[in-house]
């Protein structure tokens, strides 16, 4: 099956009935885990929290180019005192993940693993005000990463935020300093 399935996904999604889902994992400080139906869904040791109708998920993409493809995903019927909760956080560059799954039966429980079908970082948040708050959360790929550039210092700091402990640039600084003499007589 396309795109690494589990056996038990890939045998449920060629049953005549299927039951799909899709779940949005957003790792902020306080994180959010929404799915599209109602009532909790576990699966991966996180409680999704259904959206209903209220939530909606943009169409995901893939460039033939190589070009990265961002996604959007929305909330509505939000009570207004959350308002400054939602804007207060700290978002851009959290993680972002979507799941597609089967459910089972009785519509409560995941009847395989469901699988990550895109993996990013948020970008935006926008709030709409109204009666009832309306949040769309943009997140852009991975890919992008690929275009910017990697901007790395040779100083101590950046020594030791990448290899905490290490002295190899401890002296740097002071080396810029010193005069060296080399093949001239005393």
């Amino acid at each position: 099956m396309a795109r690494l399935l589990s056996a038990d996904l890939a045998k449920e999604i060629e049953k005549p009935v299927l039951r799909p889902f899709f779940a949005v994992y957003i790792g902020l400080d306080d994180p959010v885990a929404a799915w599209t139906g109602i009532g909790t869904l576990s699966f991966g040791g996180r409680d999704y929290l259904g959206t209903g109708a209220l939530g909606s998920i943009g169409t995901v993409g893939e460039g033939t180019d190589g070009a990265a493809v961002g996604i959007s995903v929305g909330l509505s019927g939000i009570d207004p005192s959350f308002s400054e909760d939602i804007l207060g956080q700290a978002y851009r560059g959290k993680p972002f993940e979507l799941y597609v799954g089967a459910l089972a039966e009785n519509w409560q429980s995941v009847v395989a693993p469901p699988k990550r079908i895109w993996k990013g970082r948020v970008d935006t948040v926008d709030v709409t005000d109204g009666d009832q708050l309306a949040v769309s959360i943009t997140a852009e790929s991975r890919m992008r990463d690929q275009g910017r550039p990697r901007i790395r210092r040779l100083t101590n700091a950046e020594q030791q935020r990448r290899y905490p402990g290490d002295r190899f640039f401890e002296y740097l600084a002071q080396m810029v300093e010193v005069s060296i003499l080399w093949g001239k007589k005393s």
